[in-house]
Order: C-alpha cells, then structure tokens, then sequence
C-alpha cells in the first residue's frame, strides 16, 4: 500500500479486537468520523477534550498510517457556546 492512501473513517473503538486487525491490514489513512470536530474537541468555553482524538492519532502513529482531517469546522458540530457572545446570539 504505497501507492497512494488507501483510508477508512473510524471512531476511538474502532481500535478493538478484529476491527483493529481489518483496518492495519487493509488502510494506511485514517479520518475521524466526529472525534475532532469543534463540539466534541472544545464542547464548552475554556474546556477541552483531546482523548478520542489522541487515540485516533495515536493508533495511526503506532501503524505508521496518515490521519486526515474531515470537516474540521462545521455548523452543525459546533459548540453552541461559539455561537453567543454574551447576551448576542448569533444565527
């Protein structure tokens, strides 16, 4: 698989058990389905969580694959939080 890459979507249990084995023989690319749009990565102001993502990144360092990013900024998975400014609410 050196060609070009060759990639599945995953989510952090994707890495359990026969999955994990199907996707080191078959992928050398990996895009997170949701696990690092802004809502779950920053789902509130001043607060953050990095683990799914971490996970994702470090499988693929681990089986020497690419990671590719997929929609990192969308609408619809955005902390409602980044949508108001106090008593502003943007639409």
């Amino acid at each position: 698989m050196g060609y070009f890459p060759v990639g599945v979507a995953v989510v952090p249990n994707s890495f359990e058990g026969d999955q994990a084995e199907m996707i080191r023989k078959h992928f050398n690319s990996l895009t997170a389905e949701n696990a690092m749009k802004p809502g779950p990565i920053h789902p509130e102001e001043n607060r953050y969580f990095w683990d799914h993502a971490d996970l994702i990144v470090d499988f693929a360092q681990a089986n020497g694959m690419k990671v590719r990013g997929h929609t990192l900024c969308w609408h619809n998975q955005t902390g409602a939080w980044c949508r108001t400014s106090g008593s502003l609410e943007y639409q």
